[in-house]
């Protein structure tokens, strides 16, 4: 039996502010970011570790379903690793620690991450299924990181077909989509990614959404125009003087850069486009690439001319129509990604396509 324990690493990810740059991180990927830190620090074979064991209060949403075991499937960790998640409400993270100790003290194991994180942003919408009263401090400047990426929503829908047609697409990403509004995420803040893997005939979706935490706070940080515009200018490199609005929906803001640079005799300009949501979150940046606006013959007009007949790697490509944002990157096929975005367009007379350029 050891006689003793060692904290010989200790490692957090920032604090967030509510709507801020973390709340686009799902929980798992915060947590593997901490495990994957201590490994490096520690310059340590991640084999050694015997066990991940979360503090983690109010496990539901995006931190159901063992979010120590998620995290570690998220990180550099090998699967044989194993994860657990204990609740002991405000001393969840303690007890996480305490387990850690307490097996490396019995000789058990060796190698034992403890920690953990809370999730208040959780409380409104948990309280509202439970039909629970609840009471919370008032504009706290910084809450759990963890917390703040637990308002996002993640599901994962596959199928096995052959060359999917634009039916089989569009059907799923409605799938999906209900999926996520069924549970708790609002209809703007959806986004869906789609691939197609050929060499196993597998189209894959991937849907992020996020609960609408807190009625009264979320109204007074509705972004305008001009807020939007400087959340972009924050978050991104362009210029004061060359960013402009290209297009906007009620719910997403889309703005664009006109940057040009030299290098010897030769100029390159390259257009920037980032997406921020009517919250001030940043949906999409991309360094360079070409907007299409407009109505489905606009869009599928410039997307005859952007778009090469075939890729040996799938080009980014976005359709963001008045309520969501889409991802059609995992289509290879010039005709499939045009088929798709026209189906998606049935129901809505306006939107835009960004296809980001390599060059």
């Amino acid at each position: 039996m050891a006689e003793k324990a060692y904290i010989v690493e200790a490692v957090r990810t920032a604090g967030g502010k509510r709507d801020g740059r973390l709340s686009l991180w799902h929980p798992a990927d915060l947590g593997a970011k901490v495990l994957d830190e201590i490994v490096s620090r520690l310059d340590m074979d991640p084999e050694l570790v015997d066990d991940v064991i979360f503090g983690c209060v109010d496990q539901v949403g995006a931190q159901s379903g063992n979010v120590a075991r998620n995290a570690i499937l998220s990180s550099s960790l090998p699967e044989s690793v194993p994860g657990t998640s204990v609740d002991r409400q405000c001393g969840s993270s303690q007890q996480a620690i305490h387990f850690a100790i307490q097996a490396v003290m019995s000789g058990t194991q060796d190698v034992v991450v403890g920690g953990g994180g809370g999730a208040s942003v959780l409380v409104p919408f948990v309280a509202e299924q439970l039909q629970l009263q609840y009471e919370k401090a008032d504009y706290a400047e910084v809450i759990s990181s963890i917390g703040v990426a637990s308002s996002m929503m993640q599901e994962q829908l596959e199928e096995t077909v052959v060359n999917p047609n634009p039916e089989q697409i569009s059907k799923l990403h409605k799938k999906i989509h209900d999926i996520l509004i069924e549970k708790g995420s609002t209809p703007e803040s959806i986004s869906v990614d789609s691939v197609y893997i050929p060499e196993k005939s597998l189209l894959r979706v991937t849907a992020f959404g996020n609960v609408e935490l807190d009625n009264g706070l979320t109204a007074k940080n509705i972004f305008s125009k001009d807020e939007a515009m400087e959340r972009a200018l924050e978050i991104s490199d362009i210029p004061k003087d060359k960013i402009n609005l290209a297009f906007e929906t009620d719910h997403y803001f889309v703005f664009t850069g006109n940057i040009t640079t030299k290098k010897l005799m030769m100029k390159k300009s390259k257009q920037p486009i980032i997406i921020i949501d009517k919250y001030g979150r940043e949906k999409l940046s991309l360094t360079n690439a070409k907007l299409i606006k407009g109505g489905i013959s606009e869009l599928e007009s410039g997307l005859n001319k952007t778009l090469s007949s075939d890729y040996e790697i799938s080009p980014q490509v976005y359709l963001l129509n008045e309520l969501k944002l889409m991802d059609f990157s995992g289509l290879t096929s010039k005709s499939h990604i045009i088929d798709a975005i026209k189906k998606e367009l049935e129901d809505f007379s306006n939107a835009c396509v960004i296809v980001e350029s390599k060059k």
